[in-house]
């Protein structure tokens, strides 16, 4: 079964609220930066991804090494020593 994982972060950063979106499928990973302007609201973003989320440019391919999942702060300051 193939398994396709996406994910949203939705921040606010230079004036502007921005969405990463990111996707990894068969060990391959890709973003890609939108940008809302005002804060969205969940119907908003909702709306977005039915209309707007074939039309993505998403990064070249990345080839995932090693997933890496960061419980804390701490743990995140030991991840980025260990790199």
């Amino acid at each position: 079964m193939e398994i396709v994982s996406i994910g949203l972060t939705v921040y606010f950063e230079d004036g502007f609220w921005h969405g990463l979106f990111e996707q990894e499928y068969e060990e391959i990973y890709q973003v890609c930066r939108a940008t809302f302007g005002q804060e969205p609201k969940d119907n908003e973003i909702l709306r977005f991804l039915q209309t707007q989320f074939v039309r993505l440019s998403f990064s070249t391919e990345a080839t995932v090494k090693q997933h890496v999942q960061i419980k804390n702060l701490y743990s995140q300051k030991n991840v980025k020593l260990k790199i």
